[in-house]
């Protein structure tokens, strides 16, 4: 879902409880934080999810290298035309998985929390991002604007 708070880019995280082998429990910065993924069915499918969104590697160091704008739509939690895969999984996170099976797929479906919506973030052949599909208010939702 996207609309609702935002973890900052390369901001500490530390998980240091799972209860129920899909609620993980920790701090972001300081503040105390509860994650759970709806799809997963047992501990280790928990654990794999949490090891993609929580990476050990301090993200900053790709993200320097980017170009100023493709910097600012990360910081800001959102997406422009021309970003790459990894620069959107960086800014929004992982699309649903009931809607995008594979990482590889033309279009990422993500659902805005505003009006629970879907937005499509399109790909062209050379696997940058070209456009988005959805309601306009959906849409603004993940857009970058210049």
């Amino acid at each position: 879902m996207l609309g609702g708070p935002i973890i900052p880019v390369g901001e500490p995280v530390v998980i240091d409880t799972m209860k129920r082998d899909r609620y993980a429990y920790g701090t972001v910065g300081g503040d105390y934080i509860s994650l759970r993924d709806d799809e997963v069915r047992n501990k280790e499918g928990a654990l794999r999810w949490i090891r993609q969104i929580v990476v050990s590697t301090d993200p900053k160091v790709a993200l320097a290298t980017w170009s100023p704008e493709v910097q600012k739509a990360v910081y800001s939690g959102k997406v422009v035309v021309g970003m790459t895969r990894p620069q959107v999984l960086m800014s929004l996170s992982y699309p649903s998985r009931n809607d995008t099976k594979e990482l590889n797929a033309s279009a990422w479906r993500y659902w805005t929390t505003q009006e629970d919506e879907p937005v499509d973030v399109l790909f062209g052949a050379d696997g940058s991002v070209s456009g988005f599909s959805g309601k306009p208010s959906a849409i603004r939702a993940v857009e970058f604007k210049r």
